[in-house]
């Protein structure tokens, strides 16, 4: 979570202009698959999921509020077998 505020504050034209902000992996997923998607365990790194439920981690509207991050610019999420 820690580079997408950087961005947002730092540099906000380049925040504005981002479709998605994916890790490293999901990007190369993207690139292989053409599939747009992070897997709960990458994700949960970003402190914006529920986790409550391992089976069906979730972004939180409460966390991505206070984070002042859209969920529209964070990838759909899937399981790690998916």
């Amino acid at each position: 979570m820690a580079h997408i505020l950087y961005l947002k504050h730092a540099e906000p034209e380049t925040f504005r202009a981002a479709a998605c902000f994916l890790e490293p992996k999901d990007y190369l997923n993207l690139r292989l698959t053409g599939r747009l998607a992070s897997t709960y365990e990458a994700i949960t790194l970003h402190w914006l999921t529920d986790n409550r439920n391992l089976a069906r981690v979730d972004y939180h509207p409460t966390l991505l509020r206070w984070a002042g991050i859209p969920r529209e610019k964070l990838p759909p999420l899937v399981p790690s077998t998916t």
